[in-house]
């Protein structure tokens, strides 16, 4: 009994060393590159490699787009320069250079193709103003994104919708379109139920577009045409507001939007009707 008691202290007094060792050692600090991991300011933007990142990895044709090449040492010295590739890195052109701002050299611009865009950036100590002793320089290799941004032009959403607001005698409605993609030429067009007043207030935003109205073979309807030019994904809002005395619960007459050949764009809008 004694022996075994013996041979438990040895062991027990030797596993308590090398966990005693083990807890004295320095915590191991990951490195990216040239630059620790505790050295890299936070990145609120889409990180793309070691040192490049995005404002957004998905970005819509004609939205601008923010690269930043970050050297990680927090300095406003040396010199960087970034490069843009459309071909998947085979060819490179210079888009931007300067001396940093706290480690970083930013780059926006807006997409007027879509495919992807992949971006290489450099820092030298020297060039620009140049540092005394700040880390290692960073060059091409390194300073690679590790994936593109991508710039697709499938991002508007076509949309055509009508809102009842108020169906007193002064009455008030809206209409928003919103196309996929630009168009030089569109009609709205669409009908106040019979019994109206004096001409409707029509607002419209959005769009390069005109107002006109008038009452169909003496009628007391009215119809408002509302025609000119869109861009992608630009919301048109048409806002309306009438004298009526008409007692039915359905306000407007349908609704449609039509391209320059006459075809329906979007499904038309039947009457709107107070809830």
């Amino acid at each position: 009994m004694k022996t075994t008691f013996l041979k438990l202290s040895a062991l027990s007094a030797i596993l308590s060393v090398i966990v005693l060792y083990s807890c004295q050692q320095d915590p191991i600090t990951p490195n990216y590159g040239n630059v620790a991991m505790n050295q890299m300011p936070p990145l609120s933007a889409v990180q793309a490699g070691n040192y490049i990142s995005y404002s957004a990895l998905e970005s819509c044709l004609g939205d601008p787009l923010t690269v930043v090449f970050n050297n990680g040492y927090n300095n406003s010295c040396g010199n960087i320069i970034l490069q843009m590739s459309t071909d998947g890195g085979a060819t490179w052109a210079q888009v931007s250079s300067g001396v940093p701002t706290n480690g970083t050299l930013s780059y926006t611009f807006t997409p007027t193709a879509v495919g992807n865009y992949l971006f290489r950036g450099r820092w030298n100590a020297t060039g620009g103003q140049a540092c005394s002793s700040t880390g290692a320089n960073i060059n091409f290799q390194a300073g690679t994104a590790a994936f593109p941004a991508i710039v697709t032009n499938n991002c508007c959403q076509l949309n055509f919708a009508g809102l009842a607001i108020s169906c007193d005698d002064t009455r008030e409605a809206e209409y928003t379109f919103t196309a996929e993609e630009d168009m030089d030429y569109i009609k709205i067009q669409g009908g106040l139920t019979n019994f109206t007043g004096a001409d409707a207030v029509v607002t419209v935003t959005g769009g390069n577009l005109s107002v006109s109205q008038w009452t169909p073979g003496g009628s007391s309807n009215r119809v408002i045409k509302v025609e000119g030019s869109v861009l992608a994904c630009e919301e048109v809002t048409i806002h309306i507001t009438w004298n009526s005395t008409n007692g039915n619960e359905i306000i407007t007459g349908n609704w449609s939007v039509k391209d320059d050949q006459g075809v329906d764009v979007a499904p038309s809008i039947p009457g709107l009707e107070c809830q």
